[in-house]
């Protein structure tokens, strides 16, 4: 019970309490370290939780010139993140300007080896490129080696098995599908 309330005043403490963040909320989060602003609760997450995916993709453009000593495959990441969530909201457009910055050098750490081939498919769903996004998916495939590769890959054909919807439909239904 003593873990539960602490977790519980964690979550409040880092997600704030009011419905809309104010503006100290956003500077807070603004001066996290890369790690805990992408990959934590403590960062963009919970805006996208309460689907506020516009708002959280602003918090990670907002986050860019605070931060000049990001590593450019941290910068990678965080775009992909933005075109992510722009996505999700629908705007394809801020999307894809996003994905033109989420390419990293091959073989870069702490990416899967096949990760610019999944920035490709996601730039050809949102574009509706068929065929290039069955020409991403096969390369996918051949070079596939991590399980962290099969995992995007399994997005891909999630994508492919839901072509015509709108790329925060067909995303966000496996992860409702995992609720």
């Amino acid at each position: 019970m003593r873990y539960l309330a602490i977790t519980f005043l964690g979550v409040m403490i880092f997600s704030g309490c009011s419905t809309r963040p104010t503006r100290e909320t956003h500077q807070a989060v603004l001066s996290l370290p890369y790690w805990q602003f992408d990959q934590t609760p403590a960062g963009w997450r919970p805006w996208a939780d309460r689907r506020d995916f516009r708002e959280a993709a602003i918090l990670i453009e907002a986050y860019f010139p605070r931060h000049p000593e990001l590593l450019p495959n941290e910068r990678a990441m965080l775009h992909f993140h933005a075109a992510q969530l722009f996505g999700f909201d629908g705007d394809s457009r801020a999307s894809l300007r996003h994905l033109k910055r989420a390419e990293v050098p091959d073989n870069s750490p702490g990416f899967p080896t096949r990760w610019n081939d999944y920035v490709a498919a996601t730039t050809a769903f949102l574009k509706r490129d068929h065929t290039e996004l069955l020409a991403a998916r096969e390369r996918m495939a051949r070079g596939s080696s991590t399980d962290q590769d099969r995992t995007y890959l399994g997005t891909v054909d999630l994508l492919i098995s839901r072509w015509g919807d709108p790329y925060g439909t067909a995303y966000l239904s496996q992860i409702e599908k995992h609720k």
